[in-house]
């Protein structure tokens, strides 16, 4: 976009603020393809060098009872980023389900507005 580093920090500040998410006001304002920065930005991050296999995650999440409860993930990321982190902390096989923000939907809604939950509830069944 060419600003300032400055500048750039400011205005993600700003829009995470009004918006609850940065790519939404680059979005709304300076037509941003955000399939486009999600590919650049989260694609882009070496997680493999950042993030580890979790154990101790691993076992948390292998002893919830599934008779009671259904184990899905809610992020405010793009469902390939969610899908790739919950492969390298090494426990993708024991989530049901992504709740994500939709970046595809230019209106998609995300953590904490209520049409997001609400999405759980449609996607759980």
């Amino acid at each position: 976009m060419g600003f300032p580093d400055d500048e750039a920090s400011k205005l993600h500040h700003q829009y995470y603020s009004q918006y609850g998410l940065a790519i939404r006001g680059l979005v709304r304002h300076h037509e941003i393809d955000p399939l486009d920065f999600d590919r650049k930005c989260d694609g882009s991050l070496p997680l493999e060098d950042l993030l580890k296999p979790d154990p101790d995650l691993r076992k948390l999440l292998e002893d919830i009872d599934r008779s009671k409860v259904r184990v899905w993930a809610l992020t405010n990321a793009y469902h390939t980023h969610a899908s790739r982190v919950l492969r390298i902390l090494g426990v993708d096989d024991l989530i049901e389900g992504i709740v994500y923000c939709d970046y595809s939907n230019p209106n998609f809604s995300c953590k904490p507005e209520p049409e997001f939950y609400q999405n759980v509830g449609d996607e759980e069944g």
